[in-house]
């Protein structure tokens, strides 16, 4: 796993954008479809972006990590194309969020090209952005864990 602090791209961490901006342009996304509280979530997404599946699926070749929700930009809007997976993975042993997602990472074979790290009474967490080359594109990534 490569760490870069320089990174190009940006990475916002605060909401710039007025209030206004964002109800024209985002929805909010409320997913309480599970019996389990703690699987629910809340994201902002942008209007061009919609549901592609909201059903626990386990993802090939990672044991025991399933996505519970998939969005991706709709077909008839312009680019940038966005996708959006929310994924979750039962652990039996105590680890901070930000060791899982280290861990995560190099088996995923991203390398981090920015990372912040919050800190809480629960642990650490991390909001990463990665880079990684798919059939010769090269794929940007953010990603956050709770």
């Amino acid at each position: 796993m490569k760490k870069n602090s320089n990174s190009e791209m940006s990475f916002p961490d605060t909401i710039t954008s007025t209030f206004d901006y964002q109800q024209n342009n985002f929805w909010r996304c409320r997913y309480t479809s599970t019996g389990s509280k703690s699987l629910h979530y809340k994201i902002l997404l942008p209007l061009s972006v919609k549901p592609i599946n909201v059903k626990a699926k386990a993802i090939k070749g990672l044991d025991n990590l399933y996505t519970i929700g998939c969005y991706q930009t709709v077909t008839n809007h312009e680019l940038p194309f966005l996708e959006i997976v929310v994924s979750y993975e039962f652990i039996k042993m105590d680890i901070d969020a930000s060791e899982w997602l280290n861990y995560t990472v190099q088996l995923l074979g991203e390398e981090i090209i920015h990372r912040k790290d919050y800190y809480s009474v629960s642990g650490e967490y991390s909001d990463i952005l990665t880079k990684n080359n798919f059939d010769g594109e090269v794929i940007t990534s953010r990603i956050r864990v709770f």
